[in-house]
């Protein structure tokens, strides 16, 4: 091989490992939303709204580190066992980020509003649903025929009944017995059981 050529390769080597450390050794600046997961008490008793639920975090990395972390699996924990039932004005705590080879430089917002409502619970009875408007009275047995709603007192405080799904009234005749699901309810609220079962008994 001619000395000319192995200067060109050599040079063309050199070249690649200087574009190498230019793009992926230089550090660079990558904002990515990261989730706000609220550390509770033990007793479970209270249900945490938080606004924004997520914030923008700006790291400062190189571009191999940058790919190389677990950033879509990244989350932000928010201890929140010393507070009780309110409305609150957290700082969101950066120093709780932490991850190797990649500076955080900045969380916005820096603060978040928290809600803390305690859990409320209260019997309803449930309604059948059908498809179809029933024009002869049809006798029926549900069980249970109350069930439980939980949440905060302020979304269940209105709440009188729970209606199942809709259905067809010949098809419990056909069948007799049938296991139904609950309408689900709004702003989170908890119904137990989420089933009931109807038994057709005559007309």
């Amino acid at each position: 091989m001619k000395r000319e050529h192995k200067y060109k390769i050599l040079a063309l080597i050199l070249s690649f490992i200087l574009w190498y450390f230019v793009v992926w050794g230089k550090p660079i600046e990558k904002i990515i939303q990261v989730p706000i997961e609220p550390r509770l008490s033990s007793d479970g008793n209270y249900i945490v709204e938080l606004n924004p639920s997520q914030v923008d975090v700006k790291l400062e990395a190189t571009r191999s580190n940058l790919r190389n972390a677990d950033i879509k699996n990244l989350k932000l924990q928010i201890d929140l066992t010393r507070y009780s039932q309110g409305v609150y004005q957290v700082r969101v705590p950066i120093e709780s980020l932490k991850m190797n080879n990649i500076k955080i430089k900045e969380v916005t917002p820096s603060y978040i509003m928290v809600v803390i409502k305690k859990i409320s619970s209260k019997k309803v009875p449930v309604r059948i649903q059908f498809s179809q408007k029933i024009v002869v009275k049809t006798k029926l047995l549900v069980e249970p025929s109350f069930v439980t709603v939980k949440g905060s007192w302020d979304d269940i405080k209105n709440i009188n009944q729970i209606k199942t799904v809709p259905i067809e009234l010949d098809e419990l005749k056909k069948e007799k017995v049938m296991y139904v699901e609950l309408e689900n309810l709004e702003n989170g609220v908890e119904i137990e059981p989420k089933k009931v079962k109807i038994v057709y008994l005559s007309r």
